[in-house]
Protein backbone atom coordinates (compact mmCIF):
# COMPACT_ATOMS: atom_id res chain seq x y z
CA UNK A 1 0.00 0.00 0.00
CA UNK A 2 1.70 3.25 -0.57
CA UNK A 3 1.41 6.44 0.82
CA UNK A 4 -1.35 7.82 -0.64
CA UNK A 5 -3.61 4.32 -0.20
CA UNK A 6 -2.75 4.74 3.35
CA UNK A 7 -3.34 8.47 4.13
CA UNK A 8 -6.97 7.89 2.70
CA UNK A 9 -7.42 4.73 4.58
CA UNK A 10 -6.12 6.70 8.01
CA UNK A 11 -8.63 9.48 7.13
CA UNK A 12 -11.66 7.59 6.80
CA UNK A 13 -11.02 5.56 10.09
CA UNK A 14 -10.47 8.95 11.87
CA UNK A 15 -13.34 9.69 10.63
CA UNK A 16 -15.13 7.35 12.70
CA UNK A 17 -13.47 8.38 16.19
CA UNK A 18 -14.99 9.84 18.99
CA UNK A 19 -14.14 13.62 18.60
CA UNK A 20 -10.60 15.38 19.33
CA UNK A 21 -11.35 16.15 23.03
CA UNK A 22 -11.49 11.80 23.67
CA UNK A 23 -8.16 11.53 22.54
CA UNK A 24 -5.89 9.03 24.60
CA UNK A 25 -2.70 9.88 25.93
CA UNK A 26 0.19 7.60 24.88
CA UNK A 27 0.13 4.30 26.34
CA UNK A 28 2.93 4.08 29.33
CA UNK A 29 2.74 0.73 30.25
CA UNK A 30 1.25 -2.07 26.95
CA UNK A 31 0.16 -5.62 28.92
CA UNK A 32 3.77 -7.15 29.09
CA UNK A 33 4.04 -9.78 26.87
CA UNK A 34 5.58 -13.26 28.90
CA UNK A 35 7.66 -15.71 26.79
CA UNK A 36 8.16 -19.25 27.60
CA UNK A 37 11.47 -19.84 30.14
CA UNK A 38 10.73 -16.11 31.53
CA UNK A 39 12.13 -16.82 35.08
CA UNK A 40 12.06 -14.61 38.24
CA UNK A 41 13.87 -14.85 41.56
CA UNK A 42 11.42 -14.53 44.27
CA UNK A 43 12.35 -13.76 48.22
CA UNK A 44 9.09 -13.76 49.97
CA UNK A 45 8.22 -13.34 53.71
CA UNK A 46 5.37 -13.84 56.26
CA UNK A 47 4.47 -15.03 59.74
CA UNK A 48 3.01 -18.35 60.35
CA UNK A 49 0.76 -18.48 63.27
CA UNK A 50 -0.33 -21.29 64.81
CA UNK A 51 -1.38 -22.62 68.31
CA UNK A 52 -2.11 -25.80 70.79
CA UNK A 53 -3.83 -26.64 73.97
CA UNK A 54 -3.72 -29.66 74.60
CA UNK A 55 -2.22 -31.20 77.15
CA UNK A 56 -0.16 -27.80 77.49
CA UNK A 57 -0.96 -24.68 75.92
CA UNK A 58 1.42 -23.94 73.12
CA UNK A 59 1.58 -20.45 70.69
CA UNK A 60 3.66 -20.23 67.68
CA UNK A 61 4.94 -17.37 65.40
CA UNK A 62 7.06 -17.97 62.92
CA UNK A 63 8.76 -15.25 61.12
CA UNK A 64 9.78 -17.08 57.49
CA UNK A 65 11.42 -16.23 54.23
CA UNK A 66 11.54 -18.20 51.38
CA UNK A 67 13.38 -17.71 48.37
CA UNK A 68 11.78 -19.77 44.93
CA UNK A 69 11.94 -19.22 41.29
CA UNK A 70 8.95 -18.64 39.33
CA UNK A 71 9.38 -19.98 35.53
CA UNK A 72 7.14 -19.70 32.86
CA UNK A 73 5.96 -22.93 31.78
CA UNK A 74 3.37 -22.78 28.93
CA UNK A 75 0.47 -20.56 27.45
CA UNK A 76 -2.48 -22.19 27.21
CA UNK A 77 -6.72 -21.87 27.39
CA UNK A 78 -8.12 -23.34 30.59
CA UNK A 79 -11.53 -23.68 31.74
CA UNK A 80 -11.13 -21.64 34.99
CA UNK A 81 -14.25 -19.41 35.73
CA UNK A 82 -18.06 -20.35 35.26
CA UNK A 83 -17.91 -17.86 31.95
CA UNK A 84 -15.90 -20.26 30.29
CA UNK A 85 -11.75 -20.69 28.78
CA UNK A 86 -9.59 -18.05 30.27
CA UNK A 87 -6.14 -17.86 27.88
CA UNK A 88 -3.45 -17.99 30.89
CA UNK A 89 0.62 -18.31 31.24
CA UNK A 90 1.37 -21.32 33.70
CA UNK A 91 3.95 -20.66 35.24
CA UNK A 92 6.16 -23.47 37.55
CA UNK A 93 7.23 -22.71 41.18
CA UNK A 94 10.66 -24.47 41.36
CA UNK A 95 11.58 -26.03 44.83
CA UNK A 96 12.22 -23.07 47.08
CA UNK A 97 14.38 -22.90 50.31
CA UNK A 98 12.52 -21.85 53.77
CA UNK A 99 14.12 -19.83 56.97
CA UNK A 100 13.32 -18.47 60.28
CA UNK A 101 13.21 -19.13 63.54
CA UNK A 102 11.38 -18.02 66.77
CA UNK A 103 10.48 -18.71 70.09
CA UNK A 104 7.67 -20.79 72.81
CA UNK A 105 8.11 -21.39 76.21
CA UNK A 106 6.97 -24.59 77.66
CA UNK A 107 6.27 -24.18 81.49
CA UNK A 108 9.56 -22.67 83.15
CA UNK A 109 11.32 -23.09 80.07
CA UNK A 110 11.71 -21.07 76.57
CA UNK A 111 12.68 -23.21 73.83
CA UNK A 112 14.43 -21.92 70.33
CA UNK A 113 12.88 -23.43 66.97
CA UNK A 114 14.17 -22.90 63.62
CA UNK A 115 13.28 -24.15 60.45
CA UNK A 116 15.95 -27.08 59.47
CA UNK A 117 17.67 -26.62 56.14
CA UNK A 118 17.73 -27.50 53.69
CA UNK A 119 14.90 -30.07 53.77
CA UNK A 120 12.18 -27.11 54.23
CA UNK A 121 10.76 -26.20 50.60
CA UNK A 122 8.13 -25.23 48.63
CA UNK A 123 6.74 -25.86 45.40
CA UNK A 124 3.68 -25.06 43.01
CA UNK A 125 2.54 -23.25 40.34
CA UNK A 126 0.05 -20.29 39.18
CA UNK A 127 -2.30 -18.99 36.20
CA UNK A 128 -1.69 -16.12 35.10
CA UNK A 129 -4.57 -14.58 32.68
CA UNK A 130 -2.68 -13.37 29.21
CA UNK A 131 -5.24 -9.91 29.50
CA UNK A 132 -3.77 -7.28 32.14
CA UNK A 133 -1.73 -10.52 33.81
CA UNK A 134 -5.14 -10.94 35.88
CA UNK A 135 -4.93 -13.77 38.77
CA UNK A 136 -6.42 -17.35 38.48
CA UNK A 137 -5.30 -19.92 39.97
CA UNK A 138 -2.60 -20.36 42.50
CA UNK A 139 -0.87 -23.29 44.34
CA UNK A 140 1.71 -23.29 46.76
CA UNK A 141 3.27 -26.42 49.17
CA UNK A 142 4.96 -25.58 51.76
CA UNK A 143 6.30 -28.79 53.50
CA UNK A 144 9.28 -27.98 56.40
CA UNK A 145 10.89 -29.66 59.69
CA UNK A 146 11.02 -27.47 62.71
CA UNK A 147 13.62 -28.15 65.56
CA UNK A 148 14.29 -27.20 68.72
CA UNK A 149 17.21 -26.29 70.66
CA UNK A 150 18.35 -28.23 74.20
CA UNK A 151 21.23 -27.00 75.33
CA UNK A 152 23.81 -27.75 72.55
CA UNK A 153 21.79 -29.56 70.26
CA UNK A 154 19.27 -28.93 67.79
CA UNK A 155 16.53 -31.50 68.22
CA UNK A 156 13.71 -32.46 65.10
CA UNK A 157 10.42 -30.73 66.87
CA UNK A 158 7.76 -31.33 64.21
CA UNK A 159 6.56 -31.44 60.42
CA UNK A 160 4.92 -28.61 59.17
CA UNK A 161 2.91 -29.04 55.67
CA UNK A 162 0.60 -26.12 54.26
CA UNK A 163 -1.06 -26.69 50.96
CA UNK A 164 -2.59 -23.48 49.76
CA UNK A 165 -4.52 -22.33 46.51
CA UNK A 166 -6.23 -19.81 45.52
CA UNK A 167 -8.99 -19.41 42.91
CA UNK A 168 -10.60 -15.92 41.94
CA UNK A 169 -13.14 -15.40 39.71
CA UNK A 170 -13.38 -13.47 37.67
CA UNK A 171 -9.22 -13.11 37.22
CA UNK A 172 -8.08 -10.74 39.71
CA UNK A 173 -6.95 -7.27 38.00
CA UNK A 174 -4.11 -6.40 40.09
CA UNK A 175 -3.63 -3.44 36.96
CA UNK A 176 -5.71 -2.11 34.34
CA UNK A 177 -3.43 -1.76 31.63
CA UNK A 178 -2.04 0.75 30.26
CA UNK A 179 -1.10 2.13 33.55
CA UNK A 180 -0.42 5.73 32.08
CA UNK A 181 -2.98 8.27 34.57
CA UNK A 182 -1.93 9.30 38.05
CA UNK A 183 -4.82 9.08 40.52
CA UNK A 184 -6.39 6.85 37.90
CA UNK A 185 -8.98 4.36 39.91
CA UNK A 186 -10.69 1.00 39.15
CA UNK A 187 -12.78 -1.32 40.52
CA UNK A 188 -12.46 -5.17 40.75
CA UNK A 189 -15.26 -7.28 42.26
CA UNK A 190 -13.99 -10.53 42.93
CA UNK A 191 -15.13 -13.90 44.58
CA UNK A 192 -11.57 -14.79 46.16
CA UNK A 193 -11.94 -19.10 47.04
CA UNK A 194 -9.15 -19.99 49.51
CA UNK A 195 -8.97 -23.82 50.23
CA UNK A 196 -6.40 -26.29 51.64
CA UNK A 197 -4.64 -27.84 54.22
CA UNK A 198 -2.24 -26.71 57.34
CA UNK A 199 -0.86 -30.07 58.76
CA UNK A 200 1.83 -30.13 62.53
CA UNK A 201 3.61 -33.27 63.22
CA UNK A 202 4.95 -33.29 66.47
CA UNK A 203 7.89 -35.61 67.03
CA UNK A 204 7.09 -38.57 69.49
CA UNK A 205 10.23 -38.33 70.19
CA UNK A 206 11.26 -35.06 71.36
CA UNK A 207 11.58 -34.61 75.48
CA UNK A 208 7.92 -32.75 75.81
CA UNK A 209 7.69 -31.21 79.33
CA UNK A 210 4.15 -31.54 80.41
CA UNK A 211 3.27 -34.39 77.34
CA UNK A 212 3.03 -33.95 73.63
CA UNK A 213 0.57 -31.57 72.15
CA UNK A 214 -1.80 -33.22 69.79
CA UNK A 215 -1.44 -33.22 65.99
CA UNK A 216 -3.07 -30.28 64.13
CA UNK A 217 -4.68 -31.67 61.25
CA UNK A 218 -7.04 -28.20 59.60
CA UNK A 219 -8.98 -28.02 56.21
CA UNK A 220 -9.25 -25.27 55.44
CA UNK A 221 -12.24 -23.59 52.46
CA UNK A 222 -13.65 -20.23 52.14
CA UNK A 223 -15.05 -18.35 49.50
CA UNK A 224 -15.25 -14.80 50.12
CA UNK A 225 -16.81 -11.61 48.00
CA UNK A 226 -14.31 -8.58 47.47
CA UNK A 227 -14.57 -5.26 46.23
CA UNK A 228 -10.86 -4.31 45.38
CA UNK A 229 -10.23 -0.61 45.02
CA UNK A 230 -7.16 0.06 43.02
CA UNK A 231 -5.35 3.32 42.97
CA UNK A 232 -2.57 4.09 40.73
CA UNK A 233 0.01 6.94 42.82
CA UNK A 234 2.57 7.76 40.74
CA UNK A 235 6.46 6.38 40.05
CA UNK A 236 8.73 6.15 42.91
CA UNK A 237 11.90 3.98 43.64
CA UNK A 238 11.51 0.92 45.00
CA UNK A 239 13.80 -2.18 45.38
CA UNK A 240 16.55 -0.88 43.08
CA UNK A 241 14.37 0.03 40.41
CA UNK A 242 14.28 3.81 40.21
CA UNK A 243 10.33 4.23 38.88
CA UNK A 244 8.35 1.75 39.57
CA UNK A 245 4.49 1.84 38.88
CA UNK A 246 2.75 2.29 42.44
CA UNK A 247 -0.59 1.14 43.16
CA UNK A 248 -1.98 0.99 46.31
CA UNK A 249 -4.68 -1.49 46.35
CA UNK A 250 -7.83 -1.24 49.29
CA UNK A 251 -8.27 -3.20 51.52
CA UNK A 252 -4.47 -2.63 52.63
CA UNK A 253 -2.28 -4.20 49.65
CA UNK A 254 0.48 -2.23 47.35
CA UNK A 255 2.35 -3.44 44.69
CA UNK A 256 4.76 -1.33 42.64
CA UNK A 257 5.00 -2.44 39.24
CA UNK A 258 8.39 -2.22 37.13
CA UNK A 259 7.81 -2.78 33.25
CA UNK A 260 11.91 -3.84 32.44
CA UNK A 261 11.04 -7.11 34.44
CA UNK A 262 7.62 -7.11 33.42
CA UNK A 263 6.18 -7.88 36.90
CA UNK A 264 5.39 -7.00 40.58
CA UNK A 265 9.04 -5.69 41.97
CA UNK A 266 7.21 -5.78 45.33
CA UNK A 267 3.84 -6.60 46.78
CA UNK A 268 2.83 -6.64 50.45
CA UNK A 269 0.11 -6.74 52.89
CA UNK A 270 -1.90 -10.27 52.29
CA UNK A 271 -3.22 -12.41 55.35
CA UNK A 272 -5.27 -15.51 55.80
CA UNK A 273 -6.60 -17.31 58.48
CA UNK A 274 -6.86 -21.20 58.20
CA UNK A 275 -8.89 -21.68 61.71
CA UNK A 276 -8.18 -22.77 65.01
CA UNK A 277 -5.62 -20.03 65.78
CA UNK A 278 -3.53 -21.02 62.41
CA UNK A 279 -3.23 -18.31 60.15
CA UNK A 280 -0.21 -16.34 57.75
CA UNK A 281 0.02 -13.22 58.05
CA UNK A 282 2.31 -10.31 56.93
CA UNK A 283 2.83 -11.32 53.46
CA UNK A 284 5.56 -9.50 51.43
CA UNK A 285 7.09 -10.43 48.09
CA UNK A 286 10.15 -9.30 46.61
CA UNK A 287 11.87 -9.67 43.10
CA UNK A 288 15.81 -10.07 43.66
CA UNK A 289 16.60 -11.27 39.95
CA UNK A 290 14.82 -11.86 36.82
CA UNK A 291 15.79 -13.19 32.92
CA UNK A 292 13.36 -11.99 31.06
CA UNK A 293 13.09 -12.23 26.80
CA UNK A 294 13.69 -9.03 24.84
CA UNK A 295 10.09 -7.89 23.35
CA UNK A 296 10.36 -8.94 19.57
CA UNK A 297 10.92 -6.22 17.48
CA UNK A 298 7.28 -5.85 15.60
CA UNK A 299 7.50 -1.67 16.05
CA UNK A 300 4.70 0.82 16.27
CA UNK A 301 2.12 -0.71 17.20
CA UNK A 302 -1.11 1.53 17.29
CA UNK A 303 -4.92 2.17 16.57
CA UNK A 304 -6.94 3.55 14.41
CA UNK A 305 -8.84 5.42 15.87
CA UNK A 306 -6.92 5.29 19.24
CA UNK A 307 -10.14 4.51 21.60
CA UNK A 308 -12.79 3.04 19.44
CA UNK A 309 -16.36 2.69 21.34
CA UNK A 310 -17.42 -0.85 21.87
CA UNK A 311 -18.26 -3.16 18.96
CA UNK A 312 -16.62 -0.30 16.71
CA UNK A 313 -14.15 -1.39 13.60
CA UNK A 314 -10.62 -0.53 14.26
CA UNK A 315 -7.36 -1.14 12.89
CA UNK A 316 -4.28 -2.44 13.99
CA UNK A 317 -1.04 -0.80 12.05
CA UNK A 318 2.52 -1.62 12.74
CA UNK A 319 5.90 -2.52 10.92
CA UNK A 320 7.32 -5.95 10.42
CA UNK A 321 9.50 -8.21 8.35
CA UNK A 322 8.24 -7.99 4.91
CA UNK A 323 5.90 -10.63 3.45
CA UNK A 324 5.80 -12.17 6.69
CA UNK A 325 2.49 -13.63 7.90
CA UNK A 326 0.90 -11.39 10.79
CA UNK A 327 -2.35 -11.95 12.74
CA UNK A 328 -4.12 -9.98 15.75
CA UNK A 329 -6.69 -10.75 18.01
CA UNK A 330 -8.22 -9.58 20.94
CA UNK A 331 -7.19 -11.83 23.59
CA UNK A 332 -10.68 -13.78 24.82
CA UNK A 333 -11.79 -13.63 21.56
CA UNK A 334 -12.26 -16.40 19.62
CA UNK A 335 -11.86 -14.47 15.92
CA UNK A 336 -8.94 -12.06 15.07
CA UNK A 337 -7.57 -10.67 11.98
CA UNK A 338 -4.50 -12.04 9.44
CA UNK A 339 -2.72 -11.52 6.35
CA UNK A 340 0.69 -11.02 4.74
CA UNK A 341 2.88 -8.00 5.89
CA UNK A 342 3.45 -5.93 2.45
CA UNK A 343 6.62 -5.30 0.86
CA UNK A 344 7.16 -1.50 2.40
CA UNK A 345 6.65 -3.53 6.21
CA UNK A 346 3.87 -1.61 7.59
CA UNK A 347 0.83 -3.90 7.91
CA UNK A 348 -3.09 -2.69 9.15
CA UNK A 349 -5.20 -5.58 10.22
CA UNK A 350 -9.38 -4.48 11.16
CA UNK A 351 -10.43 -6.10 14.08
CA UNK A 352 -13.66 -5.29 16.01
CA UNK A 353 -13.63 -3.43 19.36
CA UNK A 354 -14.89 -5.66 22.07
CA UNK A 355 -18.79 -5.20 22.97
CA UNK A 356 -18.32 -5.97 26.79
CA UNK A 357 -15.95 -4.25 29.99
CA UNK A 358 -13.40 -6.04 30.97
CA UNK A 359 -14.35 -6.38 34.55
CA UNK A 360 -11.70 -4.23 36.01
CA UNK A 361 -12.42 -0.44 34.44
CA UNK A 362 -11.11 2.64 34.85
CA UNK A 363 -13.43 5.35 35.50
CA UNK A 364 -11.96 7.05 32.77
CA UNK A 365 -12.36 4.64 30.07
CA UNK A 366 -14.46 1.88 28.61
CA UNK A 367 -12.33 -0.91 29.45
CA UNK A 368 -8.86 -1.80 28.43
CA UNK A 369 -8.17 -4.64 26.40
CA UNK A 370 -4.73 -6.61 25.13
CA UNK A 371 -4.75 -7.17 21.93
CA UNK A 372 -2.09 -9.82 20.61
CA UNK A 373 0.24 -9.27 17.56
CA UNK A 374 1.53 -12.41 16.14
CA UNK A 375 4.33 -12.31 12.93
CA UNK A 376 5.72 -15.42 11.30
CA UNK A 377 9.44 -15.91 12.50
CA UNK A 378 9.38 -12.68 14.45
CA UNK A 379 6.90 -13.60 17.64
CA UNK A 380 4.28 -11.99 19.74
CA UNK A 381 3.69 -8.57 21.08
CA UNK A 382 0.71 -7.65 22.96
CA UNK A 383 -0.86 -3.83 23.06
CA UNK A 384 -3.50 -2.68 25.35
CA UNK A 385 -6.77 -1.26 23.29
CA UNK A 386 -8.35 1.11 25.50
CA UNK A 387 -12.18 1.73 24.84
CA UNK A 388 -14.02 5.26 24.75
CA UNK A 389 -16.30 6.19 27.62
CA UNK A 390 -18.28 8.66 26.40
CA UNK A 391 -18.74 11.83 28.36
CA UNK A 392 -22.29 11.50 29.58
CA UNK A 393 -21.89 7.88 30.87
CA UNK A 394 -18.49 9.16 32.48
CA UNK A 395 -20.45 11.58 34.38
CA UNK A 396 -23.05 9.65 35.50
CA UNK A 397 -20.93 6.82 36.44
CA UNK A 398 -19.60 3.54 35.31
CA UNK A 399 -22.33 1.06 36.36
CA UNK A 400 -24.73 2.74 34.04
CA UNK A 401 -22.37 2.38 31.33
CA UNK A 402 -21.98 -1.09 31.71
Amino acid sequence: MDWRARKTVLALIMALAPTAATAAAPSAVDVPTWQVGDRWLVKQSFNLGFSTTTPIALSFSLPTTETYRLIVSDLADRATTSSGVVRVYRRMRSSGLLSGSGQFSSGSLTINFRWREPVSVTTGQDWISERDLSRVHEFSRLNGTLEARLGPVWLDLATVTLDLTVDSKPPREEADFPIATVGERWLMPVRQRAYGRFQVAWNPSFPWPGGRPSNLSQSFDTTTPIMFTYRYTGREARGGHPQTYHIQAYPGASLWYEPSIKEYAEVSGDSLDFGRSSRLQNLKTVITSSTVAADPPIMGLQFAPSRPTQGQQVLVMGSATPNASVSAIVIGDRFGSSGLVPSTGFFMLMLRAPRRNDNSPSTDDGGSFGVEVTVQGMGRKVVTLQLYLPPASARRGWQLYR
